[in-house]
């Protein structure tokens, strides 16, 4: 029989949601921020717009969990060595290569939805991760207000 010192208890579900990781977070934020603002500019500009629309949203959607999956594929390659961090990353970046691609095809293949706004909507990753910065610092601005943020230091200053 173990002894309690050595049976670890297991997290709740959440706990590992509640400490995620603010960097996702706000990246994730900025992709559904574009999600919001892409689908407002669907329904005003286009009469025919539920096809677009549920194109742009399972993008939006993919986009979300892309950068999930970039994370946590990150996170598990920092615990291995150069070369097996270089091949983990390489299968795992191929691989959600290839979910976008495959799902934009039966997107296209079925006619569920328009393809083309399913893969601006997967471009919501590359908007989630040029926002990050400016909802950081706006988080940051009002909510952190008066901590001096630490200069980050790469020990390479001559001074």
């Amino acid at each position: 029989m173990p002894s309690d010192a050595s049976v670890q208890e297991k997290p709740a579900p959440l706990d590992k949601f509640r400490r995620i990781n603010q960097t996702l977070l706000f990246m994730m934020t900025g992709t559904f921020a574009y999600g919001l603002v892409g689908e407002i500019i669907i329904l005003l500009f286009l009469q025919r717009f539920a096809g677009v629309s549920i194109g742009w949203w399972i993008g939006v959607v993919l986009s979300l969990l892309g950068e999930a999956h970039m994370y946590w594929s990150l996170d598990m390659a920092l615990g291995l060595g150069e070369k097996g961090a270089t091949k983990k990353l390489v299968l795992h970046n191929t691989l959600r290569y290839l979910v976008f691609v495959g799902v934009t095809f039966l997107v296209m293949v079925t006619d569920i939805a328009n393809p083309v706004a399913c893969v601006f909507g997967i471009l919501g990753m590359k908007a989630g991760a040029y926002l990050e910065p400016v909802l950081e610092k706006l988080y940051q601005n009002r909510f952190h207000k008066h901590k001096e943020v630490e200069p980050y230091d790469t020990g390479n200053s001559a001074v």
